[in-house]
């Protein structure tokens, strides 16, 4: 298993996809603008061989964004630019 999760398709256009790095079947997944404004927080399973999320974000403005995934055993920043 990898300890750091990915995401790809970046820049995005529509749907984002996440790669949930560990072994925890629970991640909460949060997004902010680049200015710290929280505009989504969903909780996630994923599957122990399974541990992608895919996000639609068709409807946020262009621009940067960051995603925080957390677990019990970690937190992890990545980013995102959004056509």
């Amino acid at each position: 298993f990898s300890v750091l999760s990915q995401l790809f398709q970046n820049p995005v256009q529509d749907e984002l996809q996440l790669l949930v790095g560990g072994e925890e079947p629970q991640v909460q997944v949060r997004v902010f603008d680049i200015k710290g404004n929280q505009i989504f927080e969903q909780e996630y399973q994923v599957g122990q061989y399974t541990r992608a999320i895919s996000l639609q974000v068709g409807q946020l403005s262009p621009g940067n964004y960051i995603v925080h995934l957390e677990t019990k055993k970690q937190l992890e920043t990545l980013k995102f630019i959004k056509r």
